[in-house]
This record gives structure tokens, sequence and C-alpha cells, in this order.
């Protein structure tokens, strides 16, 4: 069982993010998918993790394996309780961050169709 914040780093410009750009956000185990076929693509990779960003590349789905919808009150009262304020602060940040992003480009998507 794993819990805190870890970085995770977009590899290539796409859903709304640009390469190298980095987000910090919260997790809480650590299953993992090791492996993905054709039909995804590679978005961003971390240091405990390849895997940490996947999209379908025919529909608006995105996978990661953090949890961006973690809410102020799980950061604050079910994470690391050694982990400061800073830390649940950015994680909150860019998990609103990926979310919103996540929407803007899934309602761009649904334009197109």
């Amino acid at each position: 069982y794993h819990e805190g914040t870890r970085q995770i780093e977009f590899l290539k410009d796409s859903w709304g993010f640009t390469k190298g750009e980095k987000l910090q956000l919260a997790h809480s185990h650590a299953w993992e998918v090791a492996e993905i076929n054709s039909q995804f693509e590679h978005l961003a990779t971390g240091k405990t993790c390849r895997y940490e960003s996947i999209a379908l590349k025919k529909y608006p789905y995105l996978g990661v394996q953090t949890h961006p919808e973690a809410s102020r009150f799980f950061l604050q009262h079910e994470i690391k309780k050694s982990l400061g304020p800073k830390a649940k602060g950015r994680a909150l940040k860019d998990g609103l961050e990926l979310i919103q992003r996540f929407l803007w480009e899934a309602e761009k998507f649904s334009r197109r169709r």
C-alpha cells in the first residue's frame, strides 16, 4: 500500500498538455497498468510507473494511475500525515487542472463528431 503524491511528466503535446509539462498528483495504491496495446496512446510517465497516463486513440477516454479527483478532505485526512500542506495543495490544484483539461478536450472531441 502506497500513498502520497507523485510527479507525472507528459511525453507529447496532447489532451491540452505540452511535452515536458509536469503535474504532482495524489496516489493511494501501487497497482498499475504494465502494458498497453496499439489502441492506446502513451501520454505521461513517472519515476515509479511507466504508464502514468494513457488515452484511447479513437475515443475521448483518458486514464491516469493517480487520483486527480482527490478532494481536499481526502488529501488532508487520508494521505500521509508527513506530507506537508504545500504538497497537498499542489496535488489538489494539479488534479483539478488535469480534470479541467480532460473535460475541455472531451468537449472539443464531441464537437468534431
